[in-house]
C-alpha cells in the first residue's frame, strides 16, 4: 500500500513554517564545549569567529553560544514566527528556506559570505527536511570555510543504539521502545515514507494515532494543510551512518567527534535518541569566485579583506 502521494513532500517547508513557536521542541542541548575547542583564533582567519546558525530556531541558543564563546554572525530560520523572536537577540537573523536555491545563492554568493564563517552549526535541523540531507549539508558546505567546522546535532534512528538513552531508560525499557519504534517505522514505510520517516501530528489528542495503524496514519494526512487538520509534519530520524557517510564521503569531511545525547519530547516521559558530530572541512576553497581548488592561505593573494575579486 502505497499513499504517500497524499502528502506532496515539496509542501513540507509550509508546514513548518506554521508551526507555532511555543510547540516546537528546542530543547537540544547546544555543544558550546565542542564549538569552543575545534573554533580557530581571529588571528589565524579573520573570519573564524563568525558563525552560520542553520534552523536557529528563536535565537535563544545562537545566542547563548556567541555570548559564551565571544562569536557573531548569522542566524537562520524558514519560521517568520521563529525569526521574529530571534531578531530581539540576534542582529543579523534570516528568514529563509535553505531548500530555495535562490535564498541560498542570495546568502552566498551575491552577498559574498560564501565560504567565510569558521563554524556552521546545524541544531535539529535535517529532521524537519525528510531527503534533503544532502542538500542542507551543501549549503552548509558553501558558509563555512575551508579548514572551518561543522556542528550537527539531530534527532537519530529510534532503533539505532544510543548509549546514552538506554543508561536512561534501563535495559528492558529501552528494549522495548527500540522494537515500539521499528514497528511505527514499519507502518510509515507501508503507506509510502521512507524507513524512518514518520508522520507527525499536532499536539493534542491526536499525537496517538501517529502509534496507530495505516488508517490512522492516513488519517492525519487526510486534509494536510487544512485549518482543521490533526496533521502537522513529516520528520525524518538520521541514520548515524548514513548521516557520517554523507560527511566522510558525499562532502569529504573529517569527522573529529561523535557523541550520543538524548532530548525530551513534547510527549511527557518520551525522549529522542540524539548524535552530535563535529566535522572539518577540507582546507580548500570549492566555491569562491576564482578560488575554487586554492587553499585559503592564498586567499590573500586573490582577494581584498572586502572580499570582492
Amino acid at each position: 500500500m502505497n499513499s504517500y502521494h497524499r502528502f506532496e513532500p515539496e509542501k513540507q517547508s509550509v508546514f513548518v513554517r506554521a508551526i507555532s513557536p511555543e510547540t516546537m521542541n528546542q530543547d537540544m542541548s547546544v555543544p558550546i564545549d565542542l564549538i569552543k575547542k575545534y573554533k580557530e583564533s581571529g588571528q589565524m582567519w579573520h573570519f573564524s569567529e563568525f558563525m552560520a546558525d542553520l534552523g536557529c530556531g528563536d535565537g535563544h541558543k545562537t545566542a547563548k553560544i556567541f555570548n559564551e564563546l565571544g562569536l557573531g554572525g548569522v542566524a537562520i530560520d524558514i519560521s517568520p514566527g521563529m525569526i521574529e523572536l530571534a531578531q530581539k537577540r540576534i542582529l543579523m537573523s534570516l528568514c529563509g528556506d535553505l531548500m530555495d536555491e535562490s535564498f541560498v545563492e542570495a546568502v552566498t554568493a551575491s552577498g559574498h559570505f560564501g565560504e567565510v564563517y569558521g563554524s556552521v552549526n546545524m541544531q535539529g535541523l535535517l529532521v524537519n527536511v525528510p531527503g534533503g540531507r544532502e542538500k542542507i549539508l551543501a549549503v552548509a558546505d558553501r558558509l563555512v570555510t575551508p579548514g572551518g567546522h561543522l556542528f550537527v546535532t539531530e534527532v537519530m534512528r529510534c532503533d539505532e543504539y544510543n548509549p546514552v538513552l538506554m543508561r536512561e531508560m534501563g535495559e528492558q525499557k529501552y528494549h522495548a521502545y527500540i522494537s515500539a519504534w521499528k514497528h511505527r517505522y514499519a507502518v510509515n514505510e507501508h503507506i509510502g515514507l521512507p524507513y524512518g520517516t514518520v508522520v507527525v501530528a499536532k499536539p493534542g489528542v491526536n499525537k496517538q494515532l501517529e502509534w496507530g495503524s495505516q488508517n490512522d496514519l492516513l488519517s492525519i494526512l487526510e486534509g494536510a494543510g487544512e485549518t482543521t487538520s490533526v496533521f502537522e509534519r513529516i520528520c525524518e530520524h538520521q541514520s548515524v551512518d548514513a548521516l557520517r557517510d554523507s560527511l566522510e564521503v558525499g562532502s569529504h569531511y573529517e569527522i573529529r567527534e561523535q557523541r550520543y545525547g538524548a532530548v525530551a519530547s513534547r510527549v511527557s516521559s518520551h525522549m529522542y535518541p540524539t548524535i552530535v558530530i563535529a566535522a572539518r572541512k577540507p582546507p580548500y576553497f570549492r566555491y569562491f569566485p576564482g578560488l575554487i581548488g586554492e587553499h585559503r592561505s592564498h586567499w590573500g593573494k586573490h582577494v581584498n579583506v572586502g572580499g570582492s575579486v
